[in-house]
């Protein structure tokens, strides 16, 4: 025996939407624009305050000029980059390393 389902879906966020696909496309979006926005902000702020006491706390280096949580360091938020894709956010620390022989 075949039924045939008819699913009615309530707007949503002054939306509507006739199936779960359109339904699952537009939730995805909305997850993809909080972690574009939001997450990613919060993750580069707590890589920056892990470098600050993991890396910088640790001691003040010898051979090199800390350039602390700025001007292209390894805590500089700026150095940070972050893409999504389909409800995955990759952020990198794409900070290059100081260069020690010329103190900077």
């Amino acid at each position: 025996m075949q039924m045939a389902i008819k699913v009615k879906v309530k707007k949503l966020a002054g939306k509507s939407f006739t199936s779960l696909s359109q339904l699952e496309s537009y939730i995805q979006s909305k997850v993809d624009q909080v972690l574009d926005a939001t997450v990613s902000q919060v993750v580069k702020e707590s890589v920056q305050t892990a470098v600050s006491t993991e890396v910088y706390g640790a001691g003040t280096p010898v051979w090199y000029k800390r350039r602390n949580l700025r001007n292209g360091s390894l805590g500089d938020t700026g150095e940070m980059n972050h893409k999504v894709n389909n409800g995955v956010l990759t952020v990198t620390d794409d900070a290059l390393p100081s260069r020690p022989w010329n103190n900077g």
